[in-house]
């Protein structure tokens, strides 16, 4: 009679670690699927003329200000571009200096980073 009391306390404990677990990993997808959440941006002359910035003399476009365009978070598109880069020419994209950042702050850029 102990021995089944126990079981069904083991086998109780058991089910409730398991939905324990379960609520974790639900809770944990949930935020992960509003991290992914994309607005659609309605690309226009405007916003492409209002995101160009001219930087070391060209006309560039800031990463996230392109992933949102493209409707990716800012790591995704750089992956992406990482992951296709011979399809882009060697000076498609590079880093700006910390002192080219500024700049662009100093410019009233309003920063909406990932």
């Amino acid at each position: 009679m102990k021995k089944m009391k126990k079981l069904k306390k083991l086998s109780l404990e058991n089910e409730m670690k398991k939905e324990v677990e379960k609520e974790k990993i639900e809770k944990e997808k949930k935020e992960e699927d509003k991290k992914e959440e994309i607005k659609i941006v309605k690309v226009t002359e405007e916003l492409i003329k209002a995101k160009t910035y001219e930087v070391r003399g060209y006309k560039v476009m800031l990463d996230f200000d392109l992933a949102k365009i493209y409707g990716y978070s800012t790591k995704a598109f750089n992956q992406q571009v990482k992951n296709n880069s011979e399809r882009f020419a060697s000076d498609f994209a590079f880093k700006l200096t910390k002192e080219e950042v500024n700049n662009l702050r100093s410019k009233n850029l309003t920063w909406s980073t990932p």
